[in-house]
């Protein structure tokens, strides 16, 4: 058998539609002895919380919310801890999106630039910037072209 459970707090015709209800992950806790993982629609330390409250989950798993705030899971912790925490802001997420670039380099550019583009559309919840940028790159299939228009 399984040693835990990630359980997403939606149906599959559901997708990603709001809202995740949580409320469904504690029945599911309540019937099994396994450790379940609540996820869904986690954004930020509030939801975090709320998702704790509503599932009786302790534990998370982090989507879609880490794609649009990479550090989100220091964030939350930050929060759960009571601690200071100085988040990414747009120079540290067009480092990031660098590295990313270059480890994807022997990738073809087609691949590599509609995932930057995939990444750019979540990022702009979180980063104005990110929308500039996708408006900016949205019609591009070259890396190489791609790259100096991410410094700026």
């Amino acid at each position: 058998g399984a040693d835990e459970l990630c359980v997403h707090a939606r149906t599959r015709v559901q997708g990603y539609k709001p809202p995740a209800h949580w409320h469904k992950i504690a029945a599911i806790k309540d019937h099994v002895s396994i450790p379940i993982i609540a996820n869904g629609d986690i954004w930020s330390a509030d939801d975090a919380r709320a998702a704790q409250a509503h599932s009786h989950c302790q534990d998370l798993m982090l989507g879609r919310g880490s794609l649009s705030r990479p550090d989100l899971a220091r964030i939350i912790r930050a929060a759960f801890n009571h601690e200071t925490y100085q988040a990414l802001v747009w120079q540290d997420i067009q480092t990031i999106l660098l590295q990313q670039l270059s480890l994807l380099e022997d990738q073809p550019d087609k691949y590599v630039t509609s995932r930057l583009k995939q990444w750019l559309l979540y990022l702009k919840r979180s980063y104005p910037e990110a929308a500039t940028l996708f408006q900016t790159i949205k019609r591009l299939h070259c890396t190489d072209t791609i790259k100096p228009l991410m410094i700026h």
